[in-house]
């Protein structure tokens, strides 16, 4: 279950952050949003820095988890 702050935006999920890719970014949403630190997300951080993949950091809408890369994947 993904959990949305009080503006309708995704804050994060039962237990988990939530990250998704879009066109080739790593994206999730910031602790203003709702979301709580993490560990798990600074890791992840470092890893796409290492990689060179984009990472942000910034709100979600709820329609963008349906338009992330990781549904298209799934569809094929």
């Amino acid at each position: 279950m993904v959990l949305l702050n009080q503006h309708g935006r995704v804050a994060e999920a039962i237990g988990s952050r939530v990250l998704l890719v879009r066109n080739g970014k790593v994206i999730t949403p910031p602790w203003s949003e709702g979301a709580l630190e993490s560990i798990t997300i600074d890791i992840v951080e470092e890893l796409c820095k290492t990689m060179r993949m984009p990472f942000e950091c910034r709100p979600i809408e709820r329609t963008e988890l349906i338009i992330a890369d990781e549904w298209r994947l799934l569809e094929r």
